[in-house]
């Protein structure tokens, strides 16, 4: 059983950075290419330190229930 727990982490996790690519593809900047990595870097890490915390100490089944 904790080997499965391990799969469904580790494929979330490889599905969030392949989302930050996607829009980091689509997203067009205006300013200076710079500024907008910077910018898009530290917005994403953020929220992704966020996300990782919460699947790595309070599991799966609570990533869908931030708003109850």
């Amino acid at each position: 059983m904790p080997s499965q727990i391990v799969l469904v982490q580790s494929s979330i996790v490889y599905c969030m950075v392949h989302m930050y690519i996607l829009l980091l593809l689509v997203f067009e900047h205006r300013g200076s290419r710079k500024i907008f990595l910077l910018s898009f870097a530290s917005l994403f890490g953020v929220i992704g330190a966020v996300c990782l915390w919460l699947l790595f100490t309070q599991g799966v089944a609570v990533m869908g229930q931030w708003g109850d």
